[in-house]
C-alpha cells in the first residue's frame, strides 16, 4: 500500500509518509520512530500491528480517492502489488489474546496448574517443529516478559478449549464475560500466601483433637480439596499442615477453614481460637528430646528401687490418658529405655509429673525440636545448626570460615594434636602441617614439632625432613 501510495502521490516521499504514519499511529496509542516506520514501509520488517495497517489503508481512502476497501485491493491488484491472503496472517498475535484463553481454561480445570498447561502446549508446538521452553510458555501464559506470541499457541489453546464445547472463538470471548466473576475468584485462589495461617489453623485442629500426628487432618484435608476437583498427593498435604514449604495456595487456606468449620461449626473467629493456644498446648504437641526422659526416667528408677521400666512405662501411659492424650506403655518404653530420638511433649510432662512438686513443669525450651523452615533441626537425619557449625576446625570450608571465626593457630594446633592419636590416614601430618604454612605462614618442620609435643630446636629439626616419615615411637598407627 506504501507503494501505491508514492506511485499516486509522486510530490510525496517515504520520509514524509512515515511522519504521517506516526503522527496517527500515535494517536492510537502506538508510539514508533520514523525509521521504525520506513523500513516497515519497504518491507524490511516481517509484521507491523494492525492499527498500523488500517492508519495506511485510511491514507489511501483520504488522498487517492478511493470509496471503499475493495476498490483499494483491486488497485493493487491491477499494479501488480496484491498479497495472498494466505502470506497476510501474522504468525505473531497479541499476548493480550492469549492469557484470556489461558484463564479461561484453568478455571474449567481447577485440578491442574499452569506449568501443566505449559507442558502440554510444549508438547504439541514440538510436533509443528516449534520448540519453546516450559519456563518460557509459562511466562507467555501469564501475560509476562513478552508482546508478541506464536499464533499457534493460540490455536492450540483454542483447540483445548473445544473439549467444554467451545467450538468458536466468539463463543470463547462469550463465555469468559459471562464467568469473568468466577474466574476472577479462581485466579485468587491460585495465588500463594505464607503458609503461616495455615499451620496456625492446624494448630487448633490439633490442640481441640488433642492429637500430635498431621495424618488425619491432611486426609481430611486431601477429601475437602477433592471436592472442588484438586487432587493433592496425602504427603504434600501433610508437609504443607507441617509447616515446612514456605508458600502454599490460597484454595489450601481456604479449604482448611471449612475442615474446621465443619468440625468445630461452635467457633466463630478464628484469629481469637489461634490466640487461645498456650505454649503448654503447643509444647504438648511439638517434638522433644527423648534423652532427658530416658535420664529422668533413671532418676526416678533410682528413688523407687522396687520398679521396672515396664512399670513406670505403665504409670505415665495412664497419667498420658488423664491429660486427654493417648499412647501405650509399648510406645512409652524404648523411650524411657533411652532407645528413641524424640518424642512428643506430653509425654515429657507426663514423666515430670511422675516426681512430686513437678506437676505444673513446663519442657525447657532447650529441650524443644523445632521444625520447619529455617529452623534449627529440618529433618529426618540433619544436624542442628550448632552441630553444623561447632564441629572440627581442621577442615572447614569457606561457608563455615564465613560463618565463624579463624582459629588462632594455637587453636589450629591443639586440635591436630588431639587428633593425631585417632588418624586413620597417613598423610595426617602431612596435611596439617601444610594447611598451617597455608593459613599462618608457619615452617612444616615447625608445625610438625609443635603437633608432636617437640621442641622446634634445630638439633630435632634435623632428622624429620619433608621426606622422611615420623619416627616408630611417635608415630601413633
Amino acid at each position: 500500500m506504501a507503494t501505491l501510495f508514492l506511485r499516486k502521490n509522486p510530490g510525496s516521499s517515504r520520509q514524509a509518509l512515515a511522519r504521517e504514519l506516526n503522527r496517527r499511529s500515535a494517536i492510537c496509542g502506538i508510539k514508533y520512530h520514523v525509521r521504525t516506520l520506513k523500513r516497515q514501509l519497504t518491507g524490511a520488517i516481517f509484521t507491523v500491528p494492525r492499527e498500523v495497517e488500517t492508519t495506511m489503508r485510511e491514507l489511501l481512502l483520504e488522498s487517492d480517492g478511493f470509496r471503499k476497501t475493495e476498490d483499494i485491493e483491486q488497485a493493487l491488484a491491477d499494479a501488480g502489488l496484491q498479497i495472498p491472503q494466505s502470506k497476510r496472517v501474522s504468525p505473531y498475535v497479541a499476548i493480550e489474546s492469549i492469557v484470556p484463553l489461558a484463564q479461561l481454561w484453568l478455571h474449567l480445570n481447577p485440578g491442574k496448574s499452569k506449568r501443566f498447561l505449559a507442558l502440554h502446549l510444549r508438547q504439541e508446538l514440538a510436533c509443528q517443529d516449534i520448540h519453546r521452553s516450559i519456563n518460557h510458555l509459562e511466562k507467555i501464559l501469564a501475560g509476562k516478559d513478552y508482546r508478541l506470541v506464536r499464533r499457534e499457541v493460540r490455536e492450540k489453546l483454542l483447540t483445548l478449549l473445544t473439549e467444554h464445547g467451545l467450538y468458536s472463538e466468539a463463543s470463547v470471548r462469550e463465555q469468559w464475560q459471562n464467568l469473568a466473576q468466577e474466574i476472577r475468584q479462581s485466579l485468587e485462589s491460585r495465588s500463594l500466601e505464607s503458609s503461616h495461617r495455615l499451620t496456625q489453623l492446624a494448630w487448633v485442629w490439633k490442640c481441640f483433637h488433642r492429637e500430635a500426628p498431621s495424618r488425619r487432618l491432611a486426609l481430611l484435608l486431601q477429601r475437602k480439596m477433592s471436592e472442588q476437583g484438586v487432587s493433592i498427593s496425602l504427603d504434600h498435604l501433610q508437609r504443607l499442615v507441617d509447616g515446612k514449604v514456605p508458600q502454599v495456595r490460597r484454595r489450601v487456606v481456604t479449604a482448611m477453614e471449612m475442615v474446621l468449620r465443619e468440625k468445630f461449626p461452635q467457633l466463630k473467629n478464628w484469629e481469637e481460637e489461634i490466640a487461645k493456644l498456650t505454649p503448654t498446648r503447643r509444647a504438648d504437641l511439638s517434638w522433644v528430646k527423648a534423652k532427658p526422659i530416658a535420664a529422668l526416667a533413671r532418676a526416678w528408677i533410682a528413688e523407687h528401687p522396687g520398679y521396672t521400666m515396664r512399670q513406670l512405662a505403665i504409670r505415665v501411659s495412664k497419667t498420658v490418658r488423664r491429660m486427654g492424650y493417648a499412647s501405650t506403655h509399648n510406645t512409652i518404653q524404648p523411650i524411657l529405655g533411652g532407645h528413641r530420638k524424640k518424642t512428643r511433649g506430653f509425654i515429657y510432662r507426663a514423666m515430670l509429673s511422675q516426681f512430686k512438686g513437678r506437676v505444673r513443669c513446663k519442657i525447657p525450651d532447650k529441650h524443644l525440636i523445632k521444625v520447619g523452615r529455617n529452623l534449627q533441626t529440618k529433618g529426618r537425619g540433619e544436624k542442628p545448626e550448632e552441630a553444623r557449625t561447632n564441629g572440627p576446625l581442621l577442615f572447614k570450608g569457606s561457608r563455615a570460615r564465613r560463618s565463624r571465626p579463624k582459629p588462632t593457630l594455637e587453636q589450629y594446633l591443639s586440635e591436630a594434636r588431639s587428633y593425631l592419636p585417632v588418624a586413620r590416614s597417613p598423610h595426617f601430618l602431612s596435611f596439617v602441617t601444610f594447611r598451617a604454612e597455608r593459613l599462618y605462614g608457619i615452617p612444616r618442620k615447625e608445625a610438625k614439632a609443635r603437633i608432636l609435643g617437640l621442641g622446634a630446636s634445630s638439633d630435632f629439626l634435623q632428622p624429620f625432613e619433608e621426606s622422611e616419615s615420623v619416627p616408630e615411637e611417635l608415630t601413633p598407627y
